[in-house]
């Protein structure tokens, strides 16, 4: 029932001593594969929330690098 079809990344935390590049910079360690990273950063939510992004590869990829 767990995985990283069922996580997103969210940029809603509160008084955390880490920046939002320090956050993905963790995401981007614990999940090497890209496809993965696609689902928990921008994917999942686009599903869920039914954003009608278009699911294109990591080259065109809505995920703005920080």
């Amino acid at each position: 029932m767990c995985g990283v079809d069922r996580v997103v990344f969210g940029t809603d935390y509160g008084a955390v001593p880490y920046g939002i590049k320090e956050h993905v910079q963790i995401v981007e360690d614990v999940l090497p594969d890209q496809a993965d990273r696609d689902l928990v950063f921008w994917k999942t939510s686009n599903r869920i929330f039914r954003l009608g992004l278009p699911q294109t590869g990591p080259a065109t990829s809505p995920l703005v690098t920080v």
